[in-house]
């Protein structure tokens, strides 16, 4: 199917997000992005944070929201 969402599109724009701690370094490059899952209109990232209570977390979570969520408007991530 041309318009199904593949893990590499995902990873694309998870490579795009840089650490917010001005690190100029990406999620990705930094190993940030633990999984990535891919099932019809369903997006699951799963972030390994430095420790739990990480300033940054909810951030990142909404960065990755945004980003994934351009690759196709009303996907569920």
């Amino acid at each position: 199917m041309a318009d199904e969402i593949t893990e590499s599109a995902v990873d694309e724009a998870l490579g795009r997000i840089a650490h917010p701690g001005g690190m100029h370094r990406s999620i990705l490059d930094l190993g940030m992005v633990a999984d990535v899952e891919v099932r019809g209109g369903q997006i699951r990232v799963v972030l390994a944070l430095p420790h739990a209570n990480a300033p940054t977390g909810e951030e990142l979570v909404r960065k990755v929201r945004q980003a994934v969520g351009e690759i196709r408007p009303g996907l569920d991530v």
